[in-house]
């Protein structure tokens, strides 16, 4: 009789856990698939918002600001516009009226660009900007002010009378 008991006992411990283990599967399954609903909104929400904010324009007082907030220091106005080398001059409001160079080029190339330029100045009246010491890089990112970072920068290069296309990075220097 103990013998039939704890056979009973086994058997019953073994459909529970059976039992469980199917629940908790079953559970998991439903998770990823709530899961995978959620991603898909988000992406679509993300997809929609891009859309509208493709939409935006910025004029020069807009992008100025934009760039004042991108480097963190106040910018007064554009010096001048360097299309071949996609950059802009900007003057910061200072004492000192210092300026900043906008680039989309990549450090190196914007590097090997001026200093091409700079020597063929010396042979023919062309005008190449003075390269500054140092260059910090902002780039896009995943944090809210970065999402729409691509867009805004293309805008402001466009109100700057630049196309930068959509740069997933600047290089500010000066």
């Amino acid at each position: 009789m103990l013998e039939t008991a704890l056979i009973l006992l086994l058997v019953v411990v073994a459909l529970m856990t059976a039992g469980i283990y199917l629940k908790t599967r079953e559970q998991a399954l439903a998770l990823k698939m709530l899961d995978e609903v959620a991603n898909d909104w988000l992406a679509m929400e993300v997809r929609q918002a891009r859309r509208e904010a493709e939409k935006m324009e910025f004029d020069k007082e807009k992008a100025l600001h934009w760039l004042a907030d991108l480097i963190g220091l106040p910018v007064a106005d554009v010096g001048q516009v360097y299309e071949d080398f996609q950059a802009v001059e900007v003057l910061l409001d200072s004492k000192d009226r210092h300026t900043a160079m906008v680039t989309a080029l990549p450090e190196d190339e914007f590097r090997r660009r001026v200093k091409q330029a700079q020597k063929a100045s010396r042979l023919e009246a062309r005008v190449a900007p003075a390269l500054p010491r140092r260059a910090r890089v902002f780039a896009s990112g995943l944090t809210p002010d970065w999402v729409y970072f691509d867009l805004e920068a293309e805008a402001v290069g466009k109100a700057l009378g630049l196309n930068w296309g959509r740069p997933g990075r600047l290089w500010v220097w000066g």
